[in-house]
């Protein structure tokens, strides 16, 4: 257990990339998820080396103190597929190992729920609106149960965009990039008929979301100009369902919900344009090698803190 740990924090650690693309958590936290959560991971047994990590969480929205500000839906008892991570190295985005998280992880999630259908359960990821290899990661992982017939033959499960959501600070800047919440859906349904006969057919169907940003200009500016393009594609002249709740320390949230707006995310498709580049790139610490000595005993706070409805 605490090797993993360890290797866990090393993969975070190592990540390079855009900071606002995922949590970096510190060995505390990735003690408390692993003993609170499902923790999934790739790992190669040639070097005994872990290849990619992601941690399922699972939250109820029973009442308005427990509401989630980041799934604002009054009643919902939902899974979230969070800090999905390969470990970076050259080649890897060709591997299919977030692919494969992702597939293991809808999976495992889909067959739970089959026991226990009367609890009423929805499975969501979120995804920064400009993480292109995150998003591709998960259409690949719901395309390949498909194809694989793993639930069902001819049968898939429906991935859509739900919703976007934003924080603002005290001065209505948008502290982030508008940050996508896709739907899967746990109940398999037959394989939706493509309405395109061509190559070219179907790039016309494609839901197109093409930034255009400008690096001299403020980060909260160009978060301003990615959700402009964000909800010129998702309106299309209906109504959107606008939430606020206030999450502390962290700023004021906007859940904007499509209804029944549908954006499969197959059809998805991000034209970035250097939107990628907003925001900082992380700088690795490096101090993870300090860790050393026993795992500290943290089910004590786990205990106390669901005791208290946290």
């Amino acid at each position: 257990m605490a090797d993993l740990i360890r290797q866990a924090a090393q993969i975070y650690d190592e990540y390079e990339g855009n900071e606002e693309y995922i949590h970096i958590p510190d060995v505390q936290q990735m003690l408390y998820n692993a003993l609170k959560y499902p923790v999934l991971v790739a790992y190669n047994r040639e070097t005994n080396e872990l290849e990619g990590i992601v941690t399922i969480k699972y939250h109820e929205n029973d009442s308005k103190e427990t509401m989630d500000p980041y799934y604002q839906k009054e009643g919902a008892r939902f899974f979230s597929i969070t800090g999905v991570l390969v470990r970076q190295r050259e080649n890897m985005l060709h591997k299919g190992i977030g692919s494969n998280l992702y597939s293991a992880s809808i999976l495992g999630i889909e067959q739970y729920v089959q026991k226990h259908r009367d609890e009423q359960m929805e499975l969501n990821a979120v995804i920064d609106c400009t993480n292109l290899p995150s998003l591709y990661a998960l259409i690949n992982g719901t395309e390949n149960l498909q194809a694989r017939g793993l639930v069902g033959k001819n049968k898939e499960l429906e991935a859509v965009l739900d919703a976007i959501y934003l924080v603002r600070d005290n001065e209505q800047h948008l502290v982030e990039a508008p940050t996508f919440v896709l739907k899967i859906a746990l109940e398999p349904k037959d394989i939706r008929q493509k309405k395109w006969s061509s190559e070219e057919e179907m790039l016309k169907s494609k839901d197109v979301f093409s930034y255009d940003v400008d690096i001299e200009k403020e980060n909260h500016q160009n978060y301003e100009t990615l959700l402009d393009t964000i909800l010129r594609k998702i309106k299309k002249g209906k109504t959107l369902q606008i939430t606020q709740m206030e999450d502390a320390g962290t700023g004021m949230v906007t859940y904007i919900g499509l209804g029944n707006n549908k954006i499969y995310i197959e059809d998805m498709q991000l034209e970035r344009n250097g939107a990628q580049n907003i925001g900082r790139k992380r700088i690795p610490r490096r101090d993870v090698h300090r860790f050393v000595g026993p795992m500290p005993d943290i089910t004590k706070g786990i205990i106390e803190g669901e005791r208290d409805g946290r």
